[in-house]
């Protein structure tokens, strides 16, 4: 996705993924460091991520897509920028 492409839409759906990310990664955090097993990583490392694509699609964006805007998040400083801002607001 060229950056140009990137709606403010877009933008702010980033963010509140972003936001809900960090929680569920911070949730699942303790519960990694304390697995006793591989298996037990693995099962956490799963539940997480559904999680994560759950939190994805309730913004009502595909995981393909938000792959997409992270790429160009990535590549233009100023969407970088402009989403570090919303994601700021978003935690206040």
């Amino acid at each position: 996705m060229n950056p140009a492409d990137v709606s403010d839409a877009h933008l702010e759906k980033f963010a509140n993924v972003n936001v809900k990310a960090q929680k569920i990664q911070e949730k699942y955090s303790s519960e990694v460091d304390n697995a006793k097993t591989m298996d037990d990583v693995e099962t956490i490392q799963k539940k997480m991520n559904g999680e994560l694509v759950d939190a994805i699609e309730s913004q009502d964006i595909s995981v393909q897509k938000y792959q997409q805007v992270g790429m160009a998040v990535q590549q233009d400083p100023e969407l970088r920028q402009r989403v570090i801002k919303k994601i700021t607001e978003k935690g206040k």
